[in-house]
């Protein structure tokens, strides 16, 4: 088959003679090459559509990275909330007041109300040397 036809007609008269010639009409998906001004207008719109594409991805990681923050301060508050309605006790950082037992090696820790909120072994440093007496009672 020739590759064009009818080109010598206007486009009005080459489509009437193409219906009144043809076997029967349909749509169909093709390719057709754009004029140079179309295929320039279309470079123009990808670039411009390119620099939208890019901002909105720009302004995406901004606030995904917003609402995971978020999400991740909320997660932390939530652990917090369960682990204190588990154990009926709430984590704090306050001052409080190391007390060592030399008799048993602890070292104590107190709180400003005076209830001992933790322990542990005494570190070599913390010990109380012990002199020992001779006989006479000199070192």
């Amino acid at each position: 088959m020739e590759q064009q036809i009818l080109q010598d007609l206007t486009p009005s008269k080459r489509i009437q003679i193409l219906k009144d010639t043809c076997e029967e009409t349909t749509f169909f998906d093709f390719e057709r090459e754009l004029t140079p001004e179309e295929h320039d207008k279309v470079k123009d719109e990808s670039v411009f559509k390119t620099s939208e594409i890019f901002k909105l991805q720009e302004e995406k990681k901004e606030k995904t990275k917003k609402l995971t923050d978020e999400l991740k301060d909320k997660i932390i508050e939530q652990k917090i909330l369960v682990k204190q309605a588990k154990t009926g006790k709430d984590e704090v950082n306050e001052e409080v007041f190391l007390l060592a037992d030399q008799e048993q090696q602890i070292m104590g820790y107190y709180d400003k109300e005076g209830v001992l909120v933790y322990q542990r072994a005494l570190m070599k440093n913390e010990r109380q040397i012990r002199a020992v007496f001779d006989q006479t009672g000199t070192e």
